[in-house]
């Protein structure tokens, strides 16, 4: 009775923190077509690695050199001026995408792997489903079973 009340509460609990997330990424999502942001993280002798959000996609970049400071570091927001959409083109052509999904290594030595945010989303929203829907389907499971045992011939 316990494990059943406590698995309960994991299940609600990982649902409502699904759907939080699906929803903040959905507004990232949509706040990445007018605005630029990127986290920069480095820690002591290795390499900077940074999450920048834009145009419709999170991109996970690896610098060949570590540079900045150590940490975490927030760089914008920036306005998707012509700029940055010029910048977003030029790794769209070194890096070759399909469904929005890429990878690949720019002149600058920068390796950049490119996720849309549509994938995390449906991650997220699958997630909160299987929450949902995995009591359920296990209750139909003990439903039939019990119903079979029930139909058993009698001496």
């Amino acid at each position: 009775m316990a494990t059943t009340k406590a698995v309960t509460k994991v299940r609600v609990d990982g649902m409502i923190i699904c759907i939080f997330v699906s929803v903040l990424l959905a507004g990232l999502w949509m706040r990445s077509f007018t605005y630029s942001e990127e986290f920069v993280c480095r820690a002591f002798n290795s390499r900077t690695f940074g999450v920048w959000s834009g145009v419709g996609r999170i991109v996970l970049t690896l610098h060949p050199q570590s540079a900045g400071d150590v940490g975490i570091n927030y760089l914008g927001p920036w306005d998707q001026s012509y700029r940055w959409h010029a910048t977003q083109q030029r790794m769209d052509r070194s890096a070759q995408a399909m469904l929005g999904f890429g990878a690949g290594t720019l002149s600058n030595g920068q390796f950049r792997l490119m996720i849309p945010y549509w994938f995390p989303v449906l991650f997220a929203v699958s997630l909160a489903s299987a929450c949902w829907i995995s009591p359920v389907l296990f209750s139909l499971g003990t439903t039939q079973i019990t119903s079979a045992s029930n139909l058993s011939p009698e001496i």
